[in-house]
């Protein structure tokens, strides 16, 4: 899987281009709540990454 960062990078990069690209108001709105949807998710995952990395060190220390 990429790392976070860089697929944070493209949902970026596919909003501004999403943005650019948008004729109507709604367009922008649209856009708008997709990328927001597609962020909340990445950051679910990562964090649930990061707990699962944060229990297995205090499983190691004991």
């Amino acid at each position: 899987m990429a790392s976070y960062s860089s697929l944070v990078t493209a949902s970026n990069k596919k909003f501004k281009s999403d943005v650019k690209a948008a004729k109507t108001r709604g367009e922008v709105t649209a856009a708008f709540k997709a990328h927001r949807a597609e962020h909340q998710q990445l950051l679910k995952e990562h964090l649930a990454e990061e707990l699962e990395a944060a229990n297995k060190a205090k499983e190691k220390i004991g």
